[in-house]
């Protein structure tokens, strides 16, 4: 069994973050709709942020590249089926932010019939991305946990240390972009 401060408590604590983050990027798409003056090249750079560390670094690389890997030589069928759900939630997730940042690039260049949209755009992309977490952390990851041996756990940690200087740096970008965006 994985140990306590493992690989899935690292993917539990990187939820967290992309959490504050969608918080964030929910209220900004609030402030858009109810009329309030927003920054379009702030919102891009937000939803930017989101898609470099959840969508690239986080899913892309860690769990449907990394954890994938390991759990293939232990995965029951079921679990086997979450973790295509799980990649298959990933992509979802990476086409609709790329779409919206399509929209936001056009409302940034000055396009005003896209700001209402953004701001849907803002509030869906909170409501999925929590969804798809909470089945990760439900199903899959909750299997893991249990099958995960100490042996693959150190593996995955290992693995997942290629990433850590990319995700401190995004990391540090969330911070400042959560700090610079807070409500005063």
């Amino acid at each position: 069994m994985s140990h306590p401060d493992g690989a899935l408590k690292e993917l539990h604590q990187e939820h967290e973050v992309a959490k504050r983050l969608l918080e964030r990027l929910e209220e900004i798409g609030h402030r858009i709709k109810s009329g309030e003056r927003v920054d379009a090249k702030t919102v891009r750079f937000g939803v930017g942020l989101l898609e470099a560390y959840v969508h690239r670094v986080h899913a892309f690389q860690m769990e449907d590249r990394e954890l994938r890997s390991e759990a293939q030589g232990i995965a029951a069928p079921t679990l086997v089926e979450h973790l295509d759900r799980m990649g298959t939630n990933h992509a979802e997730m990476s086409r609709r932010t790329q779409g919206l940042l399509h929209l936001i690039g056009r409302w940034a260049s000055g396009d005003e019939s896209c700001r209402a949209a953004v701001g849907d755009g803002l509030i869906d992309l909170e409501s999925m991305d929590h969804d798809a977490v909470t089945f990760e952390e439900t199903y899959p990851h909750m299997s893991l946990e249990s099958t995960l041996s100490e042996d693959a756990d150190h593996r995955l940690l290992n693995r997942f240390a290629d990433h850590v200087g990319t995700r401190g740096a995004l990391e540090a970008n969330i911070e400042r972009f959560l700090s610079r965006t807070a409500r005063i």
